[in-house]
């Protein structure tokens, strides 16, 4: 089969940047983030003997499936992420109490601008 270009095939663009999703992960998208959480829960605190036995089990769930397969591949933060979203990355800023200022060095010989640099270092660092 040859390999198709997004100039033969311009539907299959993905426009999110996001990775193309599975029919199973589509089919898991019903599910609520505390059944989610819970089969997780559950699924965690299974054996290998057991997670094999009930994925076999006729009872067994699309999502308890996914995610023992997720565990034995090490894609579970993969899984979970698609399934609950990812978790928020905040940055705490601190300010500072002193105000920045800014100095013109313009024309200023290397010596003077060390100088300068010492003395506002010091009196930041309160050694004046």
């Amino acid at each position: 089969m040859p390999k198709t270009t997004f100039k033969d095939r311009p539907q299959d663009i993905n426009r999110n940047g996001r990775p193309t999703m599975s029919k199973e992960m589509m089919a898991l998208r019903k599910y609520a983030t505390g059944e989610i959480i819970e089969t997780f829960e559950r699924v965690v605190r299974m054996t290998v003997q057991e997670a094999a036995k009930w994925i076999t089990h006729p009872e067994c769930t699309l999502l308890d499936y996914t995610l023992i397969m997720a565990m034995k591949k090490g894609q579970l933060n993969v899984v979970l992420d698609r399934l609950l979203g990812r978790v928020p990355e905040t940055v705490n800023l601190h300010q500072f109490d002193k105000d920045i200022e800014k100095i013109d060095t313009t024309g200023m010989s290397e010596e003077e601008k060390k100088k300068l640099y010492l003395e506002k270092s010091n009196q930041i660092s309160g050694k004046q």
